[in-house]
């Protein structure tokens, strides 16, 4: 340490280390390093200039150092002494800068605590939905070890007979020779997978295990079985029915749709997926969509009628089954458990590894971490989440009119503080449901009017016409409810129209525009259940 300042020369050698060890131990800035390493000098100048003898004058330096004391706790006296003299915006400056360095400190232990948690696996929920969905029934009494036999027997389409499979035709008739060897070709190749097929639709329980995945014992790392093949098998079926109702063989037609919706039915179990829900409504509409075509044959006669309307009745003895949103609640508590920490403040925090790595999979990637600092912890985050799913679960009860005079466009937005920044894992992990029980109140819709249609046309065997409104067919016993609209506050429209009959729904614009066919009336228009018209591609 140098300062070029006259005067150290003319004092003895030790005053001048004395000086510099005071001078260090004050700190500061250099400029008041120097203020005070220049005062020492002057001082010890001043009182030593009067000695001309060499002896008095060490004396006299080595009391007057003796009179400053000990050098470490001058030093801190002159600091705070320059500290006190210090003017106002000074003061005020230092401590605005302690205060950024004490936050800047702060917020980098927090994220080093922050990014460094690790989860603590305390419930399997994968087993926890095994259990909950598992009757307490024989093993033999359950349909899916015939379905998983069907599916490994299942022998896919090849080129152009994939294309044609796929093919919503009115009448198998109206293939081509070598279209219509090439449907029956696939048929034979899966008579075995269709007879597994069928006998597990005949059975009254069904349920399959989540299985454990590679990775971890997480919910959304679990495998599902390859449902879609099921689905194909039921497609197999509707072609089944197809080529039996072009043979006149209308019975067989009724069984084989029959069989595709007690399959579809299964699939719609309790406690089970929404993948599986949505197979099994698409599985019970193809059926469904099948047997309104076989009523409209007039060969038919009143006991196959009553025989296929008694079965459609069984499969859904217990009603017909509304969104359940039970594996969906579970999997979201699963998920907090693998993101977030067990412990601490706010019972666990985010951690931004793990939601990077568990949403990665879902294309997400990102979304949360970088708010994640600021999210609320795992106590508050779970009663959000809890709260979401009791609302939607109630939300799920009603129907889309009900939705729609409730005013009710969004789920997400009943659920108080969800689309705050505090609750963004549960914005993401939670999406809205509507558009799944729209389509379970569809597909009830479908249900209800193969029912009625059925009921109708028995009817007019019986009694010969059709009934002037659908309360005479529900007072005579035909049907055991009336079929109710999910687009209205009251049942399916029903009108005699000359020899023939219209039921239909209004559809979502909520508007009865008196039978004109619509998809379900997005854009305007009806839903028509009967009568039937011909699908083409």
């Amino acid at each position: 340490m140098k300062y070029n300042f006259s005067g150290i020369e003319n004092l003895p050698e030790f005053v001048g280390e004395y000086i510099k060890s005071v001078v260090k131990r004050v700190g500061n800035t250099r400029r008041v390093r120097r203020e005070v390493f220049q005062e020492l000098v002057d001082h010890f100048n001043d009182a030593l200039g009067k000695c001309t003898d060499g002896k008095e004058k060490e004396n006299l330096a080595r009391e007057l150092i003796e009179g400053f004391g000990d050098v470490k706790l001058l030093g801190v006296l002159i600091k705070r002494g320059k500290k006190r003299c210090r003017p106002w915006w000074k003061k005020a400056m230092a401590r605005c800068m302690q205060g950024v360095v004490g936050v800047i400190v702060l917020f980098v232990l927090y994220t080093l605590w922050f990014v460094s948690g690790e989860p603590k696996i305390t419930v399997n929920y994968r087993e926890k939905l095994n259990q909950l969905s598992r009757p307490t029934v024989p093993e033999e009494l359950n349909a899916w070890n015939n379905y998983k036999n069907a599916i490994a027997l299942y022998v896919e389409p090849k080129g152009e007979t994939e294309d044609l499979v796929h093919k919503k035709l009115y009448d198998f008739n109206s293939l081509s020779d070598k279209e219509k060897q090439a449907i029956q070709n696939w048929i034979e190749a899966n008579e075995t997978a269709w007879k597994e097929f069928v006998a597990g639709s005949k059975k009254t329980f069904c349920w399959f295990g989540l299985a454990k995945s590679k990775e971890s014992d997480a919910i959304i790392d679990v495998i599902l079985p390859p449902l879609h093949k099921l689905r194909f098998i039921a497609k197999m079926g509707i072609w089944r029915a197809k080529i039996a109702r072009s043979n006149g063989d209308l019975e067989a037609a009724l069984d084989s749709s029959l069989s595709v919706i007690r399959v579809g039915k299964h699939l719609q179990r309790k406690n089970s997926t929404l993948i599986e829900q949505l197979v099994g409504i698409s599985i019970n509409s193809h059926g469904s969509g099948e047997m309104l075509i076989i009523a409209s044959s007039d060969k038919l006669n009143p006991a196959q009628i009553i025989k296929a309307q008694e079965e459609l009745e069984m499969a859904y003895s217990e009603g017909y089954p509304l969104a359940d949103l039970t594996f969906e609640s579970y999997a979201f508590l699963d998920i907090v458990q693998y993101c977030f920490t067990d412990g601490g403040p706010g019972g666990g925090h985010l951690i931004p590894a793990k939601v990077n790595s568990i949403f990665s999979k879902g294309g997400v990637r990102s979304v949360v971490p970088f708010g994640g600092l600021f999210h609320a912890g795992r106590k508050e985050t779970v009663i959000m989440g809890k709260k979401y799913y009791a609302k939607a679960t109630d939300l799920a009860k009603l129907s889309p009119y009900e939705l729609h005079e409730e005013g009710i466009k969004d789920w997400a937005d009943y659920v108080e503080g969800l689309d705050s920044s505090r609750f963004a894992f549960v914005k993401i992990i939670t999406p809205s449901f509507r558009t799944m029980s729209k389509l379970t109140y569809q597909s009830r819709a479908l249900h209800e009017a193969t029912v009625t249609v059925l009921a109708l046309r028995r009817w007019r065997l019986e009694r010969g016409g059709y009934p002037e409104n659908l309360q005479e067919l529900l007072e005579s016993g035909y049907i055991k409810s009336l079929p109710s609209d999910p687009y209205s506050d009251g049942p399916l429209k029903y009108e005699k129209r000359g020899d023939d009959f219209i039921l239909y729904s209004i559809g979502a614009d909520f508007v009865d525009d008196g039978g004109q066919e619509s998809n379900w009336g997005k854009d305007g228009g009806d839903k028509v259940f009967w009568p039937v018209t011909p699908k083409k591609d």
